[in-house]
């Protein structure tokens, strides 16, 4: 069956030399791999450009419902960026959001709610025109609910004390090391609360990094396989 959907490319891997396998996080069907062929021909219908990691696509597929790998007719641009590959910045901020993605989005199932919000992310990251330098850490406290990871709400004056490998806020610091203090337990607990503040509550690079280094820590904790990212510490050398 032939189906049209919008996408956002993750991740392309060369399957030959005029094919390409594509990792597309759609609306339709959640994640899936597509593979493209006759890359090289002259009348092929999809432009390379379409291809690049997080391109906002419009895809025409066969779908046969059995999962595996499928086909990918046409592609064409839903969203052309306007800033952000021309931005170092943002561009680096899209890379860690990509990485991200990649290692925490496995379902092959459909989530209209979370393609929006990954759809809209990516346009706002486009669209905005300053203090964009917390955005990753906003993205990642709301990925998490979409995720079914969220840390629990249970921040109170005898809970000031996040511990990260049980995702919740606890009354004095656990036996183990992944914990937060309390001055950075009562920022994620504001995050939490009201995504939108963030940038109020991290205005300077060693505070910014410091809690990003922990979100990457529960991450890893609370997703089988997440593994090391090599982007924070590109984000981290640009976001300064």
């Amino acid at each position: 069956m032939i189906s049209k959907t919008r996408g956002i490319i993750f991740k392309t891997i060369k399957y030959s030399d005029n094919s390409l396998i594509v990792k597309v996080y759609t609306e339709l069907f959640g994640l899936r791999s597509y593979i493209t062929r006759g890359l090289n021909k002259k009348k092929i219908s999809i432009n390379k450009s379409n291809l690049q990691p997080l391109s906002i696509v419009n895809i025409l597929v066969y779908e046969n419902g059995k999962g595996g790998l499928q086909t990918i007719k046409e592609i064409e641009s839903a969203y052309p960026y306007r800033s952000l590959p021309f931005d170092v910045r943002k561009s680096c901020i899209a890379l860690f959001i990509n990485e991200v993605m990649y290692h925490s989005i496995r379902n092959e199932i459909a989530d209209i709610e979370l393609f929006k919000f990954l759809y809209n992310t990516l346009i706002n990251l486009d669209e905005i025109k300053d203090k964009y330098e917390n955005l990753h850490l906003q993205f990642l406290i709301n990925l998490a609910k979409y995720l079914g990871i969220a840390p629990r709400n249970n921040y109170s004056a005898t809970n000031q004390f996040f511990d990260l490998q049980e995702g919740i806020f606890i009354s004095e610091p656990p036996l183990h090391v992944n914990w937060l203090n309390e001055t950075l337990s009562q920022k994620l607990f504001q995050m939490i609360k009201q995504p939108e503040t963030t940038p109020l509550l991290f205005t300077n690079a060693a505070a910014r990094n410091e809690i990003l280094f922990n979100l990457m820590n529960y991450f890893r904790f609370h997703i089988p396989g997440f593994g090391e990212l090599k982007s924070p510490a590109i984000l981290s050398e640009v976001l300064t």
